[in-house]
Formats: structure tokens, sequence, C-alpha cells
């Protein structure tokens, strides 16, 4: 499985960073699997993946209040089962 750590909510204007997590058949933490994130909502928040890492920025606009960002994580390889994080925009 794969997971992804960091806070469920994202403020207007703010950048949060996601951490990328994958573990093996003993639930073992795997290193140097390369992750592939989607983002899906009716945001247009800007990205920067780095290793493991992705940052989001939301732009500063009262409308996305209350909107919801979905993350899902899964490897460029396909072979982890894709994992959805929800992140909540507030002010």
């Amino acid at each position: 499985p794969c997971s992804i750590s960091g806070r469920p909510t994202i403020m207007l204007g703010q950048t949060r960073t996601y951490t990328a997590t994958f573990y093996g058949a003993d639930n073992q933490e795997v290193n140097g699997v390369k992750p592939a994130w989607n983002i899906f909502g009716n945001i247009e928040v800007s990205t920067q993946e780095v290793e493991n890492t992705i940052k989001i920025t939301v732009p500063d606009n009262e409308d996305y209040i209350g909107e919801t960002i979905q993350l899902i994580l899964t490897d460029t390889n396909g072979l982890y089962k894709p994992f959805t994080f929800d992140v909540e925009v507030s002010e």
C-alpha cells in the first residue's frame, strides 16, 4: 500500500507539503519508489514535486473556501493501488 501524510486543511494563499510513503508486503517502508500524483477539484492550484513530496499552493480567492482538493497517489510503475487524501480549503 501507499499513503499520504500532511494536513487535511489548507488556507487561501497558503502552500502545504504532502509526503508519499510506500510500503512492501511486510508493511515496512520501501524507498526508491517514484510517486505519481493526481489532483482533482474545482480549484486551479499550483504544484511543485520534489522526490516523494508535493507542494500545493491555493490561490487567495474567497470562492474556494469550503472546496475540497483530492490528492491521489500511486507510483510511476503502476504497482501500487491508488490512495486518496482529501484536503479542505479554509479561510
